[in-house]
């Protein structure tokens, strides 16, 4: 979850790990379900912190893989196990 000092929420991600999707079947997939930032609040790189921070979560449950859905097709973070400091 975003929010502000004061405690107003600017956005949340809602985040599960599977091991249910295909190519990835069997292995401990951390997964993007939703992700909503306030409209009035969009373009200040809100959801990209919420997508880092749903990444870190990720590995800290052990998962090997990150992955959402868009447009009906599941979409796999290939840059999932490289090291965040040379993915840039």
């Amino acid at each position: 979850m975003a929010e502000t000092r004061s405690g107003d929420i600017l956005g949340f991600a809602e985040l599960s790990v599977r091991n249910d999707l295909p190519e990835l079947e069997g292995k401990k997939t951390g997964y993007m379900e939703g992700l909503f930032v306030s409209p009035d609040l969009r373009q200040q790189g809100i959801a990209r912190k919420l997508l880092r921070a749903s990444r870190d979560w990720a590995r800290q449950q052990g998962c090997i893989a990150f992955a959402s859905d868009r447009a009906d097709r599941i979409v796999i973070d290939r840059g999932f196990g490289i090291d965040p400091r040379l993915a840039r």
